[in-house]
Parts: structure tokens; sequence; C-alpha cells
């Protein structure tokens, strides 16, 4: 099955690109508040790191198994029905997920299977979106595109994180997943507005063996292609270190926090806050200023570095420190993952968008499984603060011989878009 997809011409708001933007942010709205309480109720309720990155983990596995089976697919369906049909989707399992708990209440299992199945609809759907997103931007336009996507979910945690703590504080974990389920349909009713014109060519009559052959041959065609890009490599390598690391960081301030005499979830939500404001500076900073092509590899890793360094110390400070800290992390980092993100998609050419990006969520599952359930392991001994201290020395180590070293090859890829 063959797509050709028409890519939006003329200005940057074209009637696709607002559609997909009020559509992601009525999304994130519900997400961030999602995943503030998820990340709050399973310690809030076991006590334990393990359990809590044991639920981590189950949303986490389906996108080991899901990206290698679906990126090849992806390429080929029309994404525009496929993102609003997940929406839907998971819309209808937060409902359900919102009756089980008002009938039986905190079920440890019962978390672990909702992770899944969400874990599942989410692999799918990010993949989807990655693959489509860069279709419904205005060629010259590449940067500013991605600088608004960056801004949406930072924008939205910064609105609804300390909202979100309160109601949890006060009602539970329930009312924020019906708030998230109706969120959802609303999302899924503004991406049918899309219009996006495909010329399909159906592939009839094979057989699901050989479907899968096909996709496993797409598969490691993007495998190839990315043993071929050093400096690709380098980067998707580092940025799958950087998630695990950043997953199990935020295990361990939270456990920090709700162990604290002193420390609230409020207050935990405010640090988030902190951050995600940092990064709606930072993305309007982006769209408004062009970073020269020469110093876009140079400021990205200072910022590495400085952000870990800023990880390093978090804990040991006063919590207006931390607030600080944060702040400037989120308005620096949300600049070196724009310019990533936008130099990426851009340089991977169209017919492998989704099969390097299934490739690459492979590998990031992979990285946070096990960053999840060894950091988890850690905190059961060690005091949370050194945890994180290991983790930012390692990611020193690996800003030095992933990017630093390599930056020859790395180099072309920043200097590839307008």
């Amino acid at each position: 099955m063959k797509i050709k997809e028409e890519k939006p011409k003329g200005k940057l708001w074209t009637r696709n690109f607002t559609i997909i933007t009020i559509g992601s942010f009525i999304s994130a709205i519900g997400g961030a508040a999602m995943g503030l309480a998820f990340s709050l109720v399973v310690f809030d309720k076991t006590s334990s790191t393990w359990l809590a990155a044991i639920v981590n983990v189950s949303w986490i596995v389906p996108g080991i198994v899901l990206p290698i089976i679906m990126g090849p697919y992806i390429d080929k369906a029309n994404k525009r029905k496929l993102i609003y049909k997940l929406d839907y989707i998971n819309s209808l399992v937060y409902l359900l997920f919102y009756l089980f708990l008002k009938q039986f209440g905190f079920v440890y299992a019962g978390f672990i299977i909702f992770s899944l199945i969400d874990g599942c609809i989410g692999s799918v759907y990010n993949l989807t979106y990655i693959s489509f997103y860069p279709d419904l931007i205005n060629e010259g336009s590449t940067q500013k595109g991605f600088a608004v996507s960056s801004l949406v979910y930072p924008l939205a945690i910064s609105i609804v994180t300390p909202i979100a703590s309160v109601v949890y504080t006060k009602y539970g974990i329930e009312l924020l997943i019906i708030s998230e389920s109706t969120l959802l349909s609303i999302c899924a009713t503004f991406e049918t507005r899309i219009k996006v014109d495909f010329i399909k060519k159906l592939d009839d009559g094979l057989k699901f063996r050989q479907r899968l052959k096909i996709y496993f041959e797409d598969f490691m065609d993007a495998y190839r292609y990315l043993k071929k890009e050093k400096g690709l490599r380098n980067l998707f390598l580092y940025n799958a270190f950087s998630v695990g690391d950043y997953e199990g960081k935020s295990l361990m301030i939270i456990a920090y926090f709700q162990s604290s005499s002193v420390l609230t979830a409020v207050m935990y939500s405010l640090l988030i806050s902190a951050e995600t404001i940092g990064r709606v500076f930072g993305g309007f900073f982006h769209y408004f200023v062009k970073i020269p092509e020469k110093a876009r590899l140079k400021l990205t890793m200072a910022v590495y570095t400085f952000y870990n360094l800023f990880d390093g110390i978090l804990l040991f400070v006063a919590f207006p420190i931390m607030i600080i800290l944060r702040f400037i992390c989120g308005m620096f980092g949300i600049n070196t993952a724009t310019l990533r993100q936008a130099a990426v998609m851009h340089y991977i050419k169209d017919d492998y968008r989704a099969k390097v990006s299934g490739f690459f969520e492979v590998l990031i599952a992979f990285f946070g499984l096990v960053a999840q359930l060894s950091i988890g392991a850690l905190g059961e001994f060690l005091d949370y603060r050194v945890v994180i201290v290991i983790l930012s020395s390692i990611m020193m180590f690996m800003i030095y011989f992933l990017i630093y070293k390599n930056r020859k090859e790395i180099q072309p890829i920043y200097e590839g878009y307008e």
C-alpha cells in the first residue's frame, strides 16, 4: 500500500496546522494532569520506588514491541484517520478505568493492566503523530513549526499541574481520569477536521505472514539506514540515555518529596510548573529567534552539560533554589530538544521517517525500561539524592563520548534545515 501525502503550502498557520495544534493542546491538558496523578498515586499507596517503577515499566513495554510492527504500517496508512481513531479508543479506555476505580478502588494489578493498554495506544499514537506532523508544516517554517509543537505540552503542564495536584489531594485520581476521557474525545473531534488528500494503492492478496515479512524488511531498512548515519545514530543513542535518565530522576524526585516532612505534592507540582514555564519562555524564544546553523550543536552540548550539573545538585538546595534551577533547565532544555527534533526529522528521508522513528521508539523504550527497574531498585537502598548524583555523572560521560567526540558527523545534521 502506497500513500502520497500533499503537504500544505503557504504560511505556517494553515487550517490543518491550527487544528493539530489546538487538538494537541487539549490532549496535553489531560495528559499533564494524568502524568502528575500517576506519578503520585502508586508511591502514595505502596511507599516503594520499585513497585512504582514496575507500573511505569508496564507503560513502557509496548513501546519496545509495537514500533517494530507498526512503524512500516504507519508509513503507508492514512495517518489522519489513525490519529483521531486512537484518541477515541483511548477515551473509552479511560472511561472504563474510571468505572473500575469507582467500583474497586486502588488495585495494584489494575494499574499495571491499564498502563499496558494505555502504553499500547500511546506508542502507536506517538509514532503516527511524529510521522504526520512534518507534513502539516510549510517548507521554510520547520523551526517555527517544531517550536510551536514544543510549546504545547509545557504550556499545558504549567497551567494544569498545580490545579491537578490540588484536585488529586482533595478528590483523588478518579476525577482526573474521567476528565482525561472527556478531553481525549474533544481532541479526536478536532482532529477529524484536518483535511489531507491521500492517494492509496492497496497491496491486495497478501497474507499476514507476507505482510509481517514486508514490515520486518522495512524495519531492517531503517536499521541499515541508521548504521550508515553515524551522527544520527549517536544523537539517537544519547537521547535514549537521556530519556532513561530523566525518568529515573523523576522517580527519585517524587519519592524524595513524598517522603519529606517539609515538602508536599503541591510543592512538587510547583517544581514541575517552574520547569515547564521555563520551557514556554524558551519555546517563544525559539519561535521568534533563529539559532545560527553553526551555533546549534555548540549550544546543544553546553545546555546538556549544565542541565546535568543542575540535576546533580537539585535536591541539596533550598526549595526556592530548586524552582530557579528547574526554570533555567526548562528554558534552555526546550531549545535543544526542538533543535534536535527539527534537525533529525528534516534530515531523515520522508520514506524513512516512521521506520526510523519506530526504531528510535524501541530504543527509548528499552532504555526507559532498564532505567526504571534499575533506578527504582537503587532507590530502595540508597539515598534518593545520591542516586541522582550517580545518574548525572553517567550522563556527563555520555555527552563526551556520544556527542562531543562525534561532533564532526553530527554538525551537518544541525545545519540541514532553515
